[in-house]
């Protein structure tokens, strides 16, 4: 998170469209390298996060969108991956995990 906010940061004082896409992906790399030794952190669901809010940043940073819809889809994913939860049913579906073991009751 603080990754994300100094690059924002940079991205005020800096002028041109190549080098902010360039932060981004810099921050995006730091990301990685910094998630990479948290052996707990599930990559796949954080990069996976990550990058789509990096590719955001990007249109909005070129002009493709503008920053207003780039908040509506920010917003928009990130809803859409507290609904979405772990099992495909929201995170406030009453499901039973399922056991891993007869033992497991």
């Amino acid at each position: 998170m603080v990754v994300m906010i100094v690059g924002s940061i940079v991205k005020g004082f800096v002028f041109g469209q190549i080098i902010w896409v360039s932060i981004d992906l810099a921050v995006l790399g730091v990301c990685y390298l910094i998630l990479r030794r948290r052996y707990w952190v599930d990559m796949r669901q954080s990069m996976i996060f990550l990058s789509v809010i990096t590719v955001i940043s990007i249109l909005a940073d070129i002009g493709l969108i503008s920053g207003m819809f780039a908040n509506v889809l920010s917003l928009a994913f990130i809803g859409w991956l507290i609904y979405r939860g772990s099992g495909g049913e929201g995170k406030f579906h009453n499901k039973k995990p399922k056991l891993r073991h007869k033992w497991h009751k």
